[in-house]
């Protein structure tokens, strides 16, 4: 009870301090954390890149914040339930934001690497979170289908692995008469017709006893059992897209193939990840060419969560009052943002 309190008071201080320009001291304030150095006066360029970053991440809680809210007045339901398209993205934002600040920790720190490391896992949470958001799939008159969902509820993502690349969607498209972005934009359905593996009652059963699995029921559907040939309506997953191919289904289900710039993104950022010179560090260090770094980087993937963040709202046809209009006159680009007229625009349709 205790953690849910305090998890309500940071939001209520995030969403309190946010209507105004933040610096990364007044972002870590909330957190009980001080500092007693001085950043400002012996490392001026890169203090003032630091807060331009804090400014960014403001902005982007600003507006899933407003979003969040204008949601919930005109579907209630959607915040609450773990199961509604909106909720996974609206989890995963939450996580992004508290990953967000753990890079300004990190960066304000001198630890730049480290700040860089927490922004891929930004990118991670946005695109698990679209991906699940939009792979609902209705097989005839049944209910719908979701088998990624059930993975995150199940807690099973983490033993699926990801075997499903681009080479094998190519091939698989080709098979089936159909072009790339035919599969990717009707992936739920193409995942567990010919991705997934069909089994009978009594190979099924062994399977799940073996491993930490799903099995989907696919109405109107007949395959025959991987095992023993018998016919079935049953299939298990038992591989996952890749990211790169997550990020190619988000992009042709959503009708955005230009402007995300996230597979690269990803690939830059993997070089922070694993041992390599450039995500080498013994010591803080506030170069302005590294804090420079760090910024362009932040700058870049807040683009990109806002863009799937607004995209993956307007895909289930949310009613959001026409508050996210002002984002695409910015071409979703954060660093355009105008704090006062955006409240003029988001607080307006809360009455704040």
């Amino acid at each position: 009870m205790k953690i849910k309190e305090s998890s309500q008071r940071l939001e209520e201080d995030l969403w309190n301090i946010v209507h105004d320009d933040v610096s990364s001291e007044s972002f870590l304030n909330l957190f009980n954390i001080r500092f007693h150095d001085q950043i400002k006066q012996k490392h001026k360029r890169s203090s003032q890149i630091i807060d331009k970053g804090s400014k960014l991440i403001s902005n982007l809680f600003f507006v899933t914040g407003h979003i969040d809210r204008i949601l919930e007045k005109n579907h209630p339901q959607v915040l609450h339930n773990n199961k509604s398209p909106y909720y996974s993205i609206y989890d995963q934002v939450d996580e992004i934001i508290l990953e967000l600040i753990h890079s300004l920790l990190c960066v304000r720190l001198g630890m730049t690497s480290q700040a860089i490391n927490s922004l891929r896992r930004c990118l991670e949470s946005m695109i698990y979170g679209s991906l699940v958001s939009i792979s609902f799939y209705k097989f005839d008159k049944g209910r719908k289908i979701n088998p990624f969902l059930d993975f995150e509820i199940k807690d099973t993502w983490h033993e699926m692995g990801s075997g499903i690349d681009d080479k094998r969607i190519t091939k698989k498209a080709k098979q089936l008469g159909k072009t790339y972005d035919e599969v990717l934009s009707n992936f739920t359905f193409y995942y567990l017709t010919e991705f997934s593996r069909p089994y009978c009652k009594i190979h099924r059963k062994n399977i799940l006893k073996e491993k930490i699995r799903i099995a989907v029921k696919i109405p109107n559907h007949k395959f025959k059992c991987s095992e023993c040939k018998n016919i079935t309506n049953f299939v298990i997953p038992n591989t996952l897209p890749n990211f790169h191919v997550m990020t190619q289904i988000i992009c042709a289900t959503l009708q955005n193939k230009t402007k995300l710039s996230t597979s690269k993104l990803y690939g830059d950022l993997s070089s922070y990840v694993h041992a390599s010179p450039v995500s080498h560090q013994h010591s803080p260090s506030f170069y302005t060419k590294e804090i420079k770094s760090w910024y362009d980087y932040l700058e870049k993937i807040l683009n990109d969560i806002v863009l799937i963040y607004v995209k993956t709202i307007e895909f289930h046809g949310y009613n959001t009052e026409n508050s996210l209009e002002f984002l695409y006159d910015l071409d979703f680009k954060l660093n355009k943002f105008n704090k006062e007229k955006s409240k003029k625009i988001l607080c307006s349709k809360l009455e704040l």
